[in-house]
């Protein structure tokens, strides 16, 4: 269950042959956990076996969405001095972006339930964030004590620029050979 609330999963149902529907109500999911250390993880040759390995080594407390350890992917290795605690305020999901407001206590490292990717723009309290790859390939980060906001959203990587720009001057030029094409036929007709 555990892994399902590390995806910040709501609601889980499944349909079998034979077998009654399965609805799993998951409440205390959450899009935020923090914990005060970070480790690196080693994953081992059987994905499956690794990837419950790894839920184990985070030792999600479901209801107060404390991780007795994150687990880095670049080797980060670290313990704060407090533990800290977590109250999530809001989250909000949109079509191209994602927002959540939450207190901690403590400074800790702060695993978000989205997906890593190195052209996000992540801004915690409306400024840039340096964030990180959890081990798991969600977003990590290290945050201070007090109320925090983290907004999420994609930027357009290199090729989709110039792919955005290549697609623009193909539009004119189209449209540039249509009224040429339009204003030939005129003239050839009278």
């Amino acid at each position: 269950m555990n892994g399902l609330r590390l995806l910040n999963t709501r609601h889980y149902v499944q349909e079998k042959r034979n077998v009654p529907i399965v609805h799993l109500d998951l409440n205390e999911a959450s899009a935020v956990t923090v914990s005060r250390r970070i480790s690196p993880f080693e994953a081992g040759g059987n994905a499956a076996e690794s990837a419950f390995a790894m839920i184990d080594s985070m030792d999600l407390d479901p209801t107060t969405g404390l991780l007795h350890t994150m687990l880095s992917r670049s080797g980060n290795r670290g313990a704060l001095p407090t533990e800290p605690t977590l109250k999530l305020l809001s989250h909000t999901v949109r079509v191209s972006s994602a927002a959540m407001s939450f207190v901690t206590s403590a400074e800790s490292y702060c695993r978000l339930a989205y997906g890593y990717y190195p052209d996000l723009d992540v801004r915690l309290n409306g400024h840039n964030a340096d964030y990180f790859c959890t081990a798991d390939g969600f977003i990590g980060l290290r945050i201070p004590a007090g109320e925090h906001t983290i907004e999420i959203s994609g930027r357009l990587s290199p090729l989709r620029r110039a792919l955005f720009v290549v697609n623009v001057l193909l539009l004119f030029a189209a449209i540039y050979w249509v009224y040429r094409q339009q204003g030939f036929l005129t003239r050839s007709l009278s």
